[in-house]
């Protein structure tokens, strides 16, 4: 069974995104993905991880002239 969540922690959005947890704690310090903390915990969003993924494609794409 299949679950989708909302908020994912560091490894699980590493795993979501098929990158390195150092590569999220990357992208969240550097500003390019927002995050969450809960207590000690650092969460990320769902629709937010999306939002990056799409984002990159557009931006690796050619431009019109």
């Amino acid at each position: 069974m299949t679950t989708d969540k909302d908020y994912y922690n560091v490894g699980e959005a590493a795993t979501f995104l098929g990158v390195s947890p150092e590569t999220v704690r990357r992208l969240y310090r550097q500003g390019k993905v927002r995050h969450y903390r809960l207590g000690g915990l650092i969460l990320l969003k769902r629709d937010d991880l999306v939002a990056l993924v799409e984002g990159g494609k557009e931006e690796d794409g050619a431009k019109p002239d």
